[in-house]
């Protein structure tokens, strides 16, 4: 009986160690203004809300999805991933328009299309991926992407 006791504990610890989640890799994040997104910003997380809560988290941090805003308004994409939530690899116009009085909710359009945008005191911005909606509009999904500034 004892050793039944000890092979199912074994079992079960080999079950959990077989099923652990995705490592968490840190990511180094740089300092700057909450009013500048030019630069390089790193994708490390996702949440995606279907229709009400709870919301669905996609671990990104120990994968390479870089977005580099430059200063011509050029926004480039890149990525070592083929399957992740966000804007796909390659070259997309941007406007960016800072918010009055030092807030953290700024404008920011994609090739045409207006998103929603934050940059917070700690270096996090997020970026809504579905268009901004209107006075009207109830989006069934909504995914904010979150980066950290890497150069």
């Amino acid at each position: 009986m004892i050793s039944l006791l000890h092979l199912v504990s074994f079992c079960m610890v080999i079950l959990g160690v077989g099923c652990s989640n995705k490592d968490t890799c840190s990511v180094e994040q740089l300092s700057g203004a909450i009013d500048d997104i030019t630069g390089q910003w790193r994708q490390f997380k996702t949440e995606q809300i279907n229709g009400g809560p709870p919301a669905l988290v996609y671990d990104y941090s120990c994968d390479n999805i870089f977005y580099s805003f430059n200063e011509d308004n050029v926004l480039i994409v890149w990525s070592d991933q083929a399957d992740y939530l966000g804007f796909e690899g390659g070259e997309y116009t941007f406007t960016f328009t800072k918010s009055s009085d030092g807030q953290t909710y700024h404008t920011l359009f994609i090739n045409d299309v207006e998103h929603i945008c934050s940059i917070s005191d700690d270096n996090i911005m997020t970026i809504g991926l579905e268009p901004r909606p209107g006075p009207l509009d109830l989006p069934i999904t909504f995914t904010t992407l979150y980066f950290v500034r890497t150069k």
